[in-house]
């Protein structure tokens, strides 16, 4: 699998290993050989208090802070210089957290299909242990309708989510396509995702 972070990501030596900072989302995708597609820049996700020193270390890239910061899936690799990236189940669940960062969810949800497709049970549940570090009701919303949505078997996951999620209404993606809502999980959906 040839792995390469974005063409463009300029990690600077001093680039945190505390877990503080970490490359995220569709870039770890395209790490982990996920994605081929590259964005024009680097998502790093970091903690509030490492958000002013994530700006100065990083050049071309999206900076996104977060309350709620976990290090719970990351993974320390060994480039030009060390740094920490998303394990590709924490990249998906920065993905459904946070539904802009998607760019295009039906890219989104095919990479997610073909990750599922080889030992799905195991994949799902690293899936689920890392939802349940972020204890944030609208990721397992989310997540839940995928995975009904890429495979109705897997029953387990979609009961785990379905206890988990969030009470109200909330938008899988925010791109303007017509919706309607999935009652089940009060997502509000592309209408070309209803069954």
């Amino acid at each position: 699998m040839n792995r390469q972070i974005d063409h463009n990501i300029v990690l600077r030596k001093d680039f945190p290993q505390n877990g503080s900072c970490y490359v995220g989302g569709l870039s770890a995708l395209t790490y982990w050989g996920l994605l081929s597609t590259k964005s024009q820049k680097t998502s790093i996700f970091c903690s509030l208090d490492a958000r002013k020193a994530a700006d100065s270390l990083v050049d071309n890239a999206e900076i996104f802070a977060r309350k709620t910061h976990s290090t719970h899936g990351l993974i320390k690799v060994r480039e030009a210089t060390s740094f920490l990236v998303a394990s590709p189940e924490k990249a998906f669940l920065d993905l459904l957290r946070d539904p802009k960062l998607m760019k295009n969810t039906d890219t989104v949800i095919s990479t997610l299909k073909h990750y599922l497709s080889d030992q799905p049970t195991k994949r799902i549940e690293r899936l689920l242990m890392i939802a349940d570090d972020y204890k944030i009701g609208v990721v397992y919303k989310r997540l839940g309708f995928l995975i009904e949505l890429i495979d109705k078997n897997h029953l387990i996951a979609i009961q785990h989510c379905a206890e988990r999620m969030s009470r109200g209404n909330s938008y899988l993606e925010q791109f303007g396509r017509p919706v309607c809502l999935a009652t089940k999980w009060r997502l509000w959906i592309p209408v070309s995702y209803r069954n």
